[in-house]
């Protein structure tokens, strides 16, 4: 191949590159580079002390199970997409363990609330559900009845970094929505180093 043919290939590889679509993260500061901004929940940042971290100042958060009730980690956003992809990159804490039963609550009655998640309006009452081990991943729509349920399940024997991925279907044209990452009550933390959304066109 000459060197002309090899400049015209690299111009059209070049060009190609810029149109394809982004494929852009609907969330905000989803890889935690701004800490808990736009985040709210039991999400702490990370303390590069009591991690042992000697290099740079970590991107993420870290949410420490409780045992008598749920955590979570959640943020309103908009984006009018039908579909989408999720990714959650985190590390489990070596004494990471979650309640491996039906979680029956603690108030007792289906108006109560579920420990934990009542404050977060909309959330389902979670009598009767059995998680075993897996952890709750809503997207709700504000407005509508329409919500997507997922159950990611983490590998509680990996030490290092593990990302669950998947695609929600059948969103609505409603432009506000809240994700919810909610975690079983147990012991241990998790430290998540990123979540996202992206829109899927396929």
């Amino acid at each position: 191949m000459s060197s002309d043919e090899m400049k015209a290939l690299a111009f059209a590889v070049l060009v190609l590159a810029f149109t394809l679509p982004l494929r852009a993260d609907i969330l905000a500061n989803g890889n935690f580079a701004d800490g808990r901004a736009h985040w709210k929940g039991d999400a702490k940042e990370i303390d590069a002390n009591a991690n042992n971290l000697t290099t740079g100042n970590p991107s993420g958060v870290t949410v420490t199970l409780k045992k008598d009730k749920w955590t979570k980690i959640y943020q309103t956003f908009n984006t009018h997409a039908k579909k989408v992809q999720y990714s959650i990159t985190f590390t489990l804490s070596p004494d990471y363990q979650v309640q491996q039963t039906t979680y029956n609550g603690s108030s007792g009655n289906m108006s109560g609330g579920t420990a934990g998640l009542d404050d977060i309006e909309g959330m389902p009452y979670l009598y009767g559900y059995s998680y075993r081990g897996a952890w709750l991943f809503v997207v709700r729509e504000f407005g509508t009845p329409g919500s997507t349920y997922l159950h990611p399940l983490p590998d509680p024997k990996k030490s290092g970094s593990q990302t669950l991925t998947g695609n929600i279907q059948g969103l609505t044209d409603t432009a506000e929505k809240i994700l919810v990452l909610a975690f079983p009550p147990g012991e241990g933390s998790v430290t998540l180093t990123s979540i996202s959304l992206t829109p899927d066109d396929q």
